[in-house]
């Protein structure tokens, strides 16, 4: 889990290392990491997926959301090149 402490006000998650992983949803977050690298310098938020049987395979019909660069429903197929992850939002600390 991600910002796992119960003294911590704000969302919590879980890293899904796979586009396949079928808890992926909207509102979730995609990390794009450095190349030869251990950390990670973008992320986006994911706007919408069209669910397919094959979804982990149609990264062209999953969508994100971000900033610097305006993306709205850009394919992550776009960023193919880079390595991710994703953090899945499970729920939030009052």
């Amino acid at each position: 889990m991600t910002n796992y402490d119960q003294y911590l006000t704000g969302p919590y998650g879980s890293i899904i290392w796979s586009i396949c992983n079928q808890t992926l949803d909207r509102g979730d977050i995609l990390q794009i990491q450095v190349i030869g690298a251990n950390y990670y310098f973008h992320e986006g938020m994911i706007g919408s997926i069209v669910s397919y049987p094959t979804r982990c395979s149609d990264l062209a019909h999953t969508y994100v959301n971000a900033h610097d660069a305006d993306r709205n429903n850009y394919p992550i197929s776009n960023w193919s090149s880079y390595n991710w992850r994703f953090i899945h939002i499970a729920g939030w600390y009052n």
